[in-house]
């Protein structure tokens, strides 16, 4: 076993901690294939990815490493901004549309 100095994570400043990097190595199944299997469905990818690149890209429902530094009042507050949001943007994909499983 190598001596290596371990190192903690942090969102903020985008770091992955060493004990998460050993443990995700030690994954004995296809992530990719998992994702797929999970995902089979080529409508509900298609609106995961929406979904997930608005929640990266909107700077206002992009999410934020102070979520775990906020009071539960804070936290209430930016879900509601992020639903106002949500509506403004798509209220039709956000709201109504329900996906055939």
């Amino acid at each position: 076993m190598q001596n290596q100095e371990k190192v903690q994570g942090s969102i903020k400043n985008n770091i992955v901690a060493t004990e998460l990097v050993e443990e995700r190595s030690k994954c004995n199944f296809d992530q990719e294939e998992m994702y797929r299997i999970y995902y089979s469905n080529p409508e509900i990818r298609k609106i995961k990815a929406k979904a997930d690149f608005n929640a990266a890209n909107d700077p206002i429902m992009k999410n934020t490493h102070k979520y775990y530094e906020w009071s539960p009042k804070e936290i209430q507050e930016n879900w509601m901004k992020k639903l106002q949001r949500a509506w403004k943007v798509d209220k039709e994909f956000y709201f109504k549309m329900r996906p055939h499983a």
